[in-house]
């Protein structure tokens, strides 16, 4: 009996331990995951503006980029390893979101830090580097909407067939019907020569004026496609404004809308006893976050897009086979 006991009590103390081993994993895992998502996020801000305001100015290469996902990840490391240094909080088991992780609760410092994290750097970035992808994007298109208008030249005047013949008429005292008319030419023979002389003259004379050539009407092609041109990629620039600003907009109200939650109900400051089921909900509210970002990429870049879509499309095919 004794021998059995022992057995038991053995078997549960590695169960505990399992358990334990169990909690640190998933606490390494899920504060990696929340931490993680805002490094990308601001890094991703970055480079998109880096990219497209300093497009002259900077270049980026591929060693750039791969320093800016080291200082990410080194980022998110710091606060994930703080709790095995001793320097916050180990990971434990939270009976009211069912979830382990290191208790904001049991360190202000370590609470103090994840806010600042939250709202004094990762958004501030978002709004700043977003706020200047826009600028720049407006600036752009007013260039283009101006150079577009300036290119709208009105047409040179063209004198009508109306106007030729007042002309003519006013010269010559003689109509163009008139000058035409077979029984005037008949019953006028002299004037015959002089009159076929005179609307020569005139017709050369209009001619001169306004000239139809090949070149004028290969230039007069070319500046209407250049302004086609200018006018799609206007309609480029503010489509692309509007997905810019959309996407800023989504990033920075669903990082405040997912988190603000939870770091209330954990606050080391406030004495706040949350009900249960509002702490497991602000616990999937963090969740989610890390999921919308994503979301929020891919469905805002329509390349991105037709390419989640394309393999939903075969998935969809191959299930329904």
């Amino acid at each position: 009996m004794d021998t059995l006991n022992v057995a038991v009590e053995n078997l549960l103390n590695k169960f505990v331990h399992f358990l334990l081993l169990f909690f640190q994993i998933h606490g390494f895992f899920a504060t990696l995951s929340g931490f993680g998502n805002f490094s990308a996020v601001s890094l991703i801000s970055i480079f998109r503006c880096i990219s497209i305001v300093g497009l002259h100015k900077i270049t980026i290469k591929r060693r750039h980029v791969f320093m800016m996902i080291a200082v990410g990840w080194m980022c998110a490391l710091v606060m994930v390893i703080s709790p095995f240094t001793g320097s916050a909080p180990n990971s434990v088991y939270v009976h009211g979101t069912h979830h382990c992780s290191p208790s904001l609760k049991g360190s202000c410092l370590y609470y103090n830090v994840a806010v600042a994290l939250v709202y004094c750097i990762t958004i501030p970035i978002l709004i700043v580097c977003y706020g200047l992808i826009t600028l720049t994007i407006k600036r752009n298109a007013d260039r283009l909407g101006k150079y577009t208008k300036r290119g709208q030249r009105p047409a040179p005047p063209i004198r009508s067939s109306d106007d030729s013949e007042i002309t003519y008429q006013e010269e010559t005292g003689v109509s163009y019907r008139d000058a035409f008319n077979k029984d005037s030419v008949v019953k006028n023979p002299v004037c015959n020569h002089q009159l076929v002389d005179q609307v020569s003259t005139i017709s050369e004379r209009i001619d001169g004026e306004h000239p139809v050539t090949q070149r004028s009407f290969k230039g007069t092609v070319d500046e209407t496609s250049k302004r086609r041109q200018s006018r799609r990629k206007l309609s480029q620039y503010r489509r692309y404004d509007k997905r810019v600003a959309l996407a800023g907009a989504l990033l920075v109200s669903t990082t405040t809308v997912c988190w603000t939650p939870y770091f209330l109900v954990h606050s080391c400051s406030w004495k706040v006893t949350p009900s249960h089921g509002l702490e497991i909900f602000t616990m999937w509210l963090v969740y989610l976050n890390s999921a919308l970002d994503p979301i929020i990429y891919t469905m805002l870049n329509k390349k991105i897009r037709n390419a989640v879509f394309q393999q939903f499309r075969c998935i969809c095919i191959f299930l329904r086979k």
